[in-house]
């Protein structure tokens, strides 16, 4: 979203910014999802060796997890409970 605000000047995209980014973790939890039942049938052995073996699945999984923490302090509540400064580092 601020790459695209500040090079066309669409200032009105910061109201869809964490729902955004919360979408994005939706559709990454709905993807490792589908991939763990129907292609792996939940086999933990199975997606291990699958993401060793395959380096684009751990990029994915590495992108995945580095979401878990965004999503999770997308809240108000959370974004009060880090402080601001803390919040927008990690955010950052």
């Amino acid at each position: 979203v601020t790459p695209l605000r500040k090079i066309f000047g669409w200032n009105a995209l910061v109201k869809f910014r964490r729902m955004l980014g919360l979408f994005a973790f939706f559709y990454g939890s709905l993807h490792l999802i589908t991939y763990s039942i129907f292609d792996k049938s939940l086999n933990i052995s199975e997606i291990a060796a699958d993401v060793w073996q395959r380096p684009f699945i751990a990029v994915g999984m590495l992108a995945f997890f580095l979401l878990i923490p965004l999503a999770a302090t997308s809240t108000n509540k959370m974004i009060k409970r880090l402080g601001g400064k803390n919040w927008a580092r990690l955010h950052k």
